[in-house]
């Protein structure tokens, strides 16, 4: 049986990079229901400090570096005037050398944000850090387990994210029950990495998982690039948008979408 040590929830470690009084921030698209929007996020003055285009269900942005301060998130249909009716509002709080994840989930109906704490500090020798965050929209709480029979989450309610788990790096077979639905799925995961295995709806109401790498054999920022574990993940340039732009003293490149392949 594979040991699972349960790892602390802190905030990240603050590299050198963020003396500048920076924290980190990105954003996912996890509402099955909800078309394509555009992400506009603005400084306690208004100003706006981040802009994502065309964002779909199931992508996930990089990390983009902010001043420590509160900020507003805004998401209106793709395409459309920034001034159109939004789909969501959403505030945020950013952290000196703290990385947090802006999670959009629920049916359209019922959509909300949870803005979510993550642990970029590096795992233990040997040892992968995973946690699980449940953002499918249709089961309201769901259970993950290994093959191997280690309870890794438990009556897990949406928008709720386990504490980090230090595992061995490798492959994994994780049981998700919840509703009525049950599902297996393989992941892998690298040795000295964190990642967010979010648990997603399938069109057909099923449950799936999207792992996501928080970082990499952590260095002075998050990396924010992708896991590949499973399969279900893929870079999709095609339709990715790279005009949002990050803007900072000094503008740094604009950041490309991370777009993930969703089973449906």
């Amino acid at each position: 049986m594979l040991a699972v040590a349960v790892a602390c929830a802190v905030a990240p470690a603050v590299p050198a990079a963020a003396a500048d009084d920076r924290g980190w921030t990105r954003l996912a698209h996890l509402s099955p229901d909800t078309s394509a929007v555009d992400i506009r996020v603005t400084d306690a003055g208004g100003a706006q400090v981040l802009r994502l285009d065309d964002v779909a269900y199931g992508v996930v942005s990089p990390y983009a570096a902010l001043p420590a301060g509160r900020y507003r998130a805004v998401l209106v249909p793709a395409g459309e005037p920034s001034s159109s009716a939004p789909v969501l509002v959403a505030d945020l709080r950013i952290d000196s050398g703290v990385a947090v994840s802006a999670i959009v989930h629920g049916l359209n109906s019922d959509i909300e944000a949870t803005v979510i704490t993550d642990d970029l500090t590096r795992p233990p020798a040997d040892h992968a850090r995973i946690r699980i965050v449940q953002a499918s929209a249709r089961v309201p709480a769901v259970d993950v387990s290994t093959s191997t029979g280690v309870q890794v989450a438990s009556a897990l309610h949406r928008g709720e994210a386990t504490a980090y788990l230090d595992v061995p790096p490798g492959p994994w077979t994780l049981h998700l029950t919840g509703g009525g639905q049950a599902a297996s799925v393989d992941v892998v995961v690298a040795e000295a990495t964190a990642s967010t295995l979010f648990v997603v709806d399938t069109a057909d109401g099923g449950l799936a998982m999207i792992p996501v790498l928080d970082s990499a054999a952590i260095a002075d920022e998050p990396t924010g690039g992708l896991g590949t574990g499973g399969g279900w993940l893929a870079g999709r340039t095609d339709r990715a948008r790279t005009d949002g732009q990050v803007v900072e003293r000094a503008a740094p490149p604009r950041p490309a979408l991370l777009r993930l392949r969703v089973p449906w």
